[in-house]
């Protein structure tokens, strides 16, 4: 992967510099706040990460950013994001679609096979995309007993939007989705600090979470 990079894009991977990476990528100008964010995901400096912030602060494009840079950099992962709600799903859906269509490196990987801007659109706004380099990512919505969660399992990031409104149920079945090996997986919750009642606040008291 790295030799067909530009110099300039190799050190700012070695120096884990994600203003520079998200720009010359995405074209997109982080916030410091946002730059935490990708960096901590990103090059997988934790594994179990729980972010709490208002909504506009830009945490669920900072977390897509950072998934799109751990694709390029983890050839064979298995990633997964998932939102409470259906509407939630196609908020990250055309945010990865997004991030795909500026990024020359993503969209050559990305396994398309069509002629034609409206086609690409189409064809990279699916919920489940797999690039050349053997990863792939799949959005769900926990929505209900989230019973469509089943059977999917992650080899890379497992990513929660919005998880303070998970219930607890649907919690039980996305745990499992970091398989027989789940500390080898990053687990990231992203929540609105709503309430205190939910997996999330139990997980951002826990020792075990950065």
């Amino acid at each position: 992967m790295l030799e067909v990079l530009s110099r300039e894009l190799e050190e700012a991977i070695r120096n884990e510099d994600v203003f520079v990476l998200a720009k010359w990528l995405f074209r997109i100008d982080l916030t410091p706040s946002q730059a935490e964010i990708v960096r901590i995901i990103a090059f997988a400096k934790r594994k179990r990460i729980a972010i709490a912030a208002t909504t506009r602060y830009g945490k669920t494009l900072a977390a897509a950013i950072a998934l799109g840079i751990f694709i390029l950099l983890n050839p064979g992962s298995r990633n997964v994001i998932i939102a409470p709600l259906q509407s939630q799903a196609e908020i990250l859906r055309k945010y990865m679609s997004e991030l795909i269509l500026s990024c020359p490196l993503l969209l050559q990987m990305a396994e398309i096979e069509v002629i034609g801007l409206e086609a690409y659109k189409k064809e990279a706004s699916k919920r489940r995309q797999t690039f050349r380099n053997g990863s792939e990512y799949a959005i769900f919505s926990a929505e209900g007993e989230a019973f469509r969660l089943m059977g999917y399992g992650v080899n890379g990031l497992l990513i929660i939007d919005e998880a303070a409104l998970i219930s607890r149920d649907a919690r039980i079945k996305i745990n499992r989705m970091l398989g027989d090996n789940p500390e080898a997986n990053v687990l990231v919750e992203l929540a609105n600090p709503w309430s205190k009642d939910n997996s999330f606040y139990d997980d951002w008291l826990s020792p075990n979470y950065f």
